[in-house]
């Protein structure tokens, strides 16, 4: 499994060192220009910032935040995809390794999400993710694995807790289908770095632990990044054919960081001492 990280985490001026080489995950409704309260297709000097120091980076438009603050009556508007797919495009240009997401629907339908991926434009299609919602059908998680060969993985309703019950059990029907019907497939679990080390076989997953966490010192921050490099390398490289029952749940259920023996994570510059 390859970790990404979200950002912001910290003052870049003050982590850029640790976060050098690392995989980042920039969005277009926190790293677009705004012009008037609108984001327009120009990166921020922060954004520019960034891919000056990432490995690697991958771009998503914000679809989840962007959604969560139309829930308070915030964004009245649609998301405003053609701004976000030349944002993609003049981020790109930065020469650094990129990958992106195709925008979708939080809650949309199959055929509202299939719509936006179909305009998608083709010259970026081969570093693109599509993304397939869990309460999405079988088939189109599998359709869209033939199609790209890699897919975002979006925890969703019911699902919504990535190291949840239904959210394990519908995994092993996804793994199960893909591996039936898709061999191969690369898979990212958005909002899933916490499954790092655990039998799903994910090629790449996301979290904004450090920046949420552990960004208050250089020390700190890379303390958290190089625990979930190592976790990550622990990840299961292969799936097994499994029946969803109870008995795997035992066996998905992650320990965070934080739960660490209170020895391994406390350090002379941490804001306070372990009770």
């Amino acid at each position: 499994m390859i970790p990404f990280h979200g950002t912001p985490i910290g003052a870049l001026g003050r982590n850029q060192n640790v976060l050098r080489g690392r995989n980042l995950v920039l969005t277009w409704t926190s790293y677009a220009r705004k012009i008037k309260g609108e984001r327009t297709s120009e990166p921020t000097q922060s954004a520019v910032a960034h891919a000056g120091v990432a490995g690697s980076l991958l771009l998503d438009c914000g679809a989840f935040p962007y959604w969560r603050a139309q829930q308070r009556g915030q964004n009245p508007k649609p998301l405003d995809v053609p701004t976000v797919i030349e944002w993609y495009r003049q981020m790109i240009t930065l020469g650094r390794p990129t990958e992106v997401i195709i925008p979708d629907v939080i809650m949309g339908s199959e055929s509202e999400n299939d719509k936006l991926i179909k305009s998608f434009p083709p010259d970026l299609r081969w570093r693109a993710w599509p993304v397939w919602h869990t309460e999405d059908s079988l088939f189109r998680l599998v359709r869209l694995a033939w199609n790209f060969g890699r897919v975002c993985i979006g925890p969703m309703g019911a699902h919504s807790h990535v190291t949840g019950k239904a959210y394990t059990m519908r995994m092993i029907e996804a793994f199960n289908a893909i591996t039936r019907d898709a061999p191969g497939t690369r898979l990212h679990a958005l909002r899933g770095l916490q499954l790092a080390g655990g039998p799903f076989p994910f090629a790449q997953a996301d979290s904004t632990d450090a920046g949420r966490n552990w960004s208050q010192t250089p020390h700190r921050l890379r303390t958290c990044l190089d625990r979930w490099d190592r976790r990550a390398k622990t990840t299961a490289k292969t799936w097994d054919f499994r029946i969803t029952t109870e008995a795997i749940y035992t066996q998905v259920r992650q320990r965070t960081i934080f739960d660490l023996p209170a020895v391994h994570r406390w350090s002379t510059d941490t804001l306070r001492k372990p009770s």
